[in-house]
């Protein structure tokens, strides 16, 4: 016995394309080396790829947080020491609303070239302000590298 389709099944598939609305995210680096940074000085990523929920700002280098919920934020930073010290050094900190949530510390001995990346996670109400920033006590020797090679970067995502 052989069984003969004469009808095309066709399937629907469900949109698996989430609602635009809903979704906040940013990613934005550097677009050359950045030098010549004091204490407790903001990080103005300059060149931005995403910024879905239009909560990042390059010009301040902060994101404000278009919803409330949880977030995931994450940056990078890479060293690479050319100079004629023993070792070039950078610390940032990530602040949520005045507070520091996270910290990262890189030390790039001559000729290294090295990153670094730390990743927070926390809840974030709307309107307030997220932005990395040098480190409030530890000041920076060196500059923060950011080419084609590797860049030095700052993304954010709610996750509800």
């Amino acid at each position: 016995m052989s069984i003969r389709f004469t009808e095309r099944l066709l399937y629907q598939p469900t949109s698996t394309t989430p609602d635009d609305e809903n979704i906040v995210a940013f990613y934005a680096y550097f677009s050359a080396d950045v030098s010549s940074l004091g204490l407790s000085e903001t990080l103005k990523y300059d060149v931005v790829k995403t910024n879905q929920g239009n909560g990042y700002h390059p010009s301040s280098g902060v994101f404000i947080a278009p919803k409330e919920g949880y977030y995931v934020f994450t940056w990078t930073i890479r060293l690479y020491h050319y100079g004629d010290t023993t070792a070039e050094n950078f610390s940032t900190e990530l602040i949520i609303n005045g507070d520091v949530y996270g910290s990262v510390f890189l030390r790039a001995h001559l000729e290294d070239d090295d990153q670094a990346t730390a990743t927070v996670v926390a809840h974030v109400n709307k309107g307030e302000d997220v932005y990395v920033r040098t480190h409030s006590m530890y000041s920076s020797i060196g500059s923060i590298r950011s080419n084609t090679h590797g860049r030095s970067s700052f993304a954010g995502w709610k996750i509800n």
